[in-house]
């Protein structure tokens, strides 16, 4: 009976070892899977937490370089206009010396009248490069009490331009003269004698 206690022991305890083992296996499949789910959504998680980063990194990096392209942009579009503006300023400059250096050419010139009213004086007032603007400026002053007329230059003078100038007087002395000529706007006023 030993023996077969001794027998049955071991069945038992074998039947037993079989047991716990299938139960350990059991219990590593279900550790194993339930950890390799675990493993999966924890690298889910990971993956999603690196991903987010990403994404965030990735719209501010084309955020920022949106701005900058933006900023680039206008700064080229604003250096094309200053310089247009400034090739169209050089023009005008070009322009405006060309008309200066004319005029000052012109104003440089001597010119000698010869125009005879007895030692009396007369200031010229103004200049016209036609002939009814001279008129009409005369017809203005005649009205408002002024002895005045207009001569066309190269007539009585050794000037070569073809202007209407229009004058005061003649009066008998300068301080008459130049009594007239404060009630005048125009401040190019030039008294011959």
């Amino acid at each position: 009976m030993s023996n077969k206690t001794n027998d049955d022991r071991l069945k038992i305890l074998q039947e037993r070892l079989k047991q716990l083992k299938e139960r350990d296996e059991e219990s590593n499949n279900v550790n194993h899977s339930s950890s390799s789910q675990e493993k999966e959504n924890q690298n889910k998680i990971d993956s999603k937490k690196q991903e987010a980063p990403n994404w965030g990194l990735e719209k501010k990096e084309k955020k920022s370089s949106r701005w900058i392209i933006y900023v680039v942009l206008f700064g080229i579009i604003a250096l094309a206009q200053q310089y247009f503006q400034w090739d169209l300023f050089k023009k005008d400059i070009v322009i405006d010396t060309e008309k200066i250096i004319n005029e000052s050419t012109e104003k440089i010139e001597n010119i000698v009248y010869n125009i005879d009213f007895n030692s009396e004086f007369i200031a010229i007032i103004d200049e016209f490069k036609n002939e009814s603007s001279a008129k009409a400026l005369v017809n203005n002053l005649t009205v408002q009490g002024y002895k005045c007329s207009y001569f066309f230059l190269p007539n009585k003078s050794n000037s070569k331009q073809e202007i209407y100038n229009v004058y005061i007087g003649p009066y008998e002395n300068k301080l008459e003269l130049k009594q007239w000529c404060n009630n005048i706007d125009n401040k190019d006023i030039k008294i011959i004698n």
